[in-house]
């Protein structure tokens, strides 16, 4: 493919990619008040008008009761008030910033089961399709000769010895390939 050619995406990736858009639009669509309400506090957090904002108020704050600005001060040094205000907004947030947290947590777990689900099927599959495929050659007298791979890849995987592999390293805390 050239520079002057564009690369025109397959139906079946566009309809993939809408139907995932799909997805992530009704997974939004059926989050509560509060879910709602902790992503927007949760996302404003993390951002640099969020950190601008109180540079910006405590400035004024600091500038007020050091009697650099003409408004009576409220709370002299060594600003305990905003101590405890920007405590308690500490507290708050984190709050809002962990809802945030165990929701998008919870749509990962949710995808993660659906990919393992998804891949298991496609093992299953391809496993099929490669042992369907030696029965052809076999048939149509295509010379002996297939290497062992193909012939362990076409037997289904025991997924229920591999996950009982996994959880032994896992719970041993070892690394999968020591």
């Amino acid at each position: 493919m050239t520079d002057d050619q564009s690369f025109e995406t397959p139906e079946t990736v566009r309809a993939n990619i809408r139907r995932i858009l799909a997805l992530e639009a009704e997974a939004a669509r059926r989050r509560s008040l509060t879910d709602r309400l902790a992503d927007a506090i949760g996302g404003f957090v993390g951002t640099f008008p969020f950190v601008a904002l109180h540079a910006v108020l405590i400035g004024l704050w600091v500038a007020i009761n050091l009697h650099l600005l003409p408004w009576r001060p409220f709370d002299p040094y060594p600003f305990s008030f905003l101590a405890t205000v920007l405590s308690l907004e500490g507290v708050i947030l984190t709050a809002f910033v962990l809802m945030k947290q165990r929701r998008m947590s919870r749509l990962s777990d949710h995808r993660d089961h659906f990919d393992l689900q998804v891949n298991l099927l496609t093992e299953r599959e391809v496993s099929l399709v490669i042992e369907m495929l030696d029965r052809l050659t076999r048939r149509v007298g295509v010379p002996e000769g297939t290497p062992q791979e193909a012939m362990d890849l076409s037997r289904t995987s025991a997924t229920e010895e591999l996950e009982q592999e996994l959880r032994r390293h896992m719970s041993d805390g070892d690394p999968l390939d020591g």
